[in-house]
């Protein structure tokens, strides 16, 4: 793993645990902890999440009214299952093992995930499902510019090279948060020069999405939950610039999480396999 992947994981690290602490502990789900668990279950099932999933092995919701496992904790059941069930194993496992500073063997110059996103560890209250959905959804973006910057830099013909003919390269952090030298109002980049005119078509989602088809032949997953990707876009815009109101349940959010995060993998993937970049 590199400091693209690192990044990004780390990045939807800090989303996740922003909005599971902010939901369970701050504004008006303090009730969550008066909250019977009665009210739990609807809650639960209000929010499209199976309420078998507050239950430990062996346990029947019978069992819920002598329990000493409190409401916030059985919530925390909840959310880990969602997820669990919705991703995998191997999707919840790299993404829980491999997106924290004390597993990771890298050693970059900042914290990229916290300060990309907006999701400091320290700023619980304003978070939302529709807030968090937008910063998965920047989240997902960033990771293809980042990796689509990496690819014109490293493999700059594109799939006009046999895959044979290259060589095993890993993306420098200095390639991929290259600071740009400002020229009459202009940005311009050195990693590569090219950057400087073509980053615009690459913060555009559908424009970026035709040249990783166009130029190095990457076809991205489409979610697997009844949404197209252009309809997720539609939902983020929406949020950011406040054109409609959005209604997000839990679970929802929980689908877009897993999709952002098995997107990322499934393009580190198809890059190192076709163009032996270890992004």
């Amino acid at each position: 793993m590199a400091v693209v992947l690192w990044s990004g994981l780390r990045q939807i690290e800090a989303i996740r645990s922003a909005f599971f602490v902010s939901l369970t502990q701050g504004g008006a789900t303090l009730a969550f902890r008066t909250l019977s668990f009665e009210d739990l279950s609807q809650w639960v099932i209000r929010e499209g999440l199976n309420p078998d999933w507050l239950l430990q092995k062996d346990e029947s919701i019978d069992d819920l009214a002598g329990s000493r496992i409190e409401p916030v904790e059985r919530f925390q059941m909840v959310w880990s299952q969602a997820i669990l069930h919705e991703c995998g194993v191997e999707c919840f496992t790299r993404m829980h093992v491999e997106s924290t500073r004390t597993t990771s063997t890298l050693e970059p110059s900042s914290d990229y995930g916290p300060e990309r996103s907006s999701a400091n560890w320290d700023r619980w209250e304003n978070f939302l499902t529709t807030s968090a959905m937008l910063r998965f959804m920047a989240a997902l973006e960033q990771f293809e510019i980042d990796a689509l910057k990496a690819l014109f830099y490293y493999r700059p013909q594109g799939r006009g090279v046999p895959k044979d003919e290259h060589v095993l390269e890993t993306v420098e952090e200095s390639v991929i948060f290259e600071t740009p030298e400002k020229k009459s109002q202009v940005e311009h980049y050195q990693f590569p020069p090219l950057w400087t005119w073509i980053r615009q078509s690459a913060e555009n989602n559908y424009e970026r999405r035709k040249i990783f088809s166009r130029v190095y032949e990457i076809e991205f997953p489409s979610p697997k939950f009844g949404k197209k990707y252009g309809e997720l876009c539609d939902m983020r815009n929406a949020i950011a610039h406040g054109r409609s109101n959005v209604n997000l349940t839990v679970f929802e959010l929980v689908q877009i999480h897993c999709y952002v995060a098995s997107t990322m993998l499934t393009l580190r993937a198809a890059i190192l396999e076709r163009y032996r970049l270890e992004i």
